[in-house]
């Protein structure tokens, strides 16, 4: 099984600019680690927290820095123009596939969703995924893309909170899982027997973008702290995540 790594956003040490330097310096750690392709801009990247402006710039920067590796971008908004803005962006720069989930403020009627998503269809140029609530459904699809529920791949979901970044894509497993490198990722899949417990408590517990920045902190891979409100992973977050990789030694 192979994993996409939904990448956390590096800013400088005030936060107040993503830093192009620590995002390359990650996207190296994940390759190294074994990831399959990148995930920009979803909740592990603090998407909601960042700039439009700051959105393009890391989908341009990880597509520079991927190597050729398949790049999916997080494309959910609070305008449907903010949506297909970031799907063209992300079309001219590389990428091959974005996610697209229920936009903030809702909840929304049917016919405001059936309105996006027939935007979206007609106009971002990039085959895209809607992952809104309890629906899965393919847009703009095209033979190269092929994107598969998570629950036809194996139970090995977190969790409705995280549907937003679970999915599968050429070929891959997209998972907040990742965010602990693809290869500890495969290994906690291969025992989620006895390893799932301890990564629904983590995830749920210190949410993904603060289980991936305290991730790389291990590793001394330097990608600044979360942008405020967010705070990094607490005592509590780090004793489940020191648990749970100890357990897969």
């Amino acid at each position: 099984m192979k994993f996409f790594v939904p990448l956390p956003s590096p800013f400088t040490d005030d936060t107040t600019t993503a830093s192009e330097i620590r995002l390359a310096r990650a996207v190296r750690f994940h390759r190294e680690h074994g990831a399959a392709g990148y995930l920009v801009g979803s909740d592990a990247g603090e998407g909601m927290a960042l700039a439009h402006s700051e959105r393009k710039s890391l989908v341009e920067w990880v597509v520079r820095e991927s190597q050729g590796a398949p790049v999916v971008v997080g494309v959910t908004a609070s305008t449907t123009s903010s949506v297909l803005d970031l799907c063209q962006h992300a079309a001219r720069h590389g990428a091959q596939a974005a996610l697209l989930g229920s936009p903030p403020g809702g909840p929304w009627n049917e016919q405001e969703i059936k309105s996006l998503l027939s935007a979206v269809r007609r106009y971002a140029n990039l085959p895209c995924l809607w992952l809104g609530g309890e629906e899965f459904q393919v847009i703009g699809t095209t033979d190269t893309v092929e994107f598969k529920s998570l629950n036809e791949v194996g139970p090995i979901s977190l969790g409705r909170a995280f549907a937003a970044e679970e999915c599968s894509v050429f070929g891959s497993v997209v998972t907040p899982l990742a965010v602990l490198g693809a290869d500890q990722a495969k290994r906690v899949v291969d025992q989620w027997a006895s390893t799932h417990l301890k990564a629904k408590s983590l995830f749920v517990h210190g949410r993904s973008a603060r289980v991936a920045k305290a991730v790389l902190e291990r590793h001394k891979v330097e990608v600044g702290p979360p942008r405020g409100p967010m705070k990094p992973l607490d005592k509590r977050g780090e004793e489940l995540l020191a648990s749970l990789l100890a357990q897969l030694g």
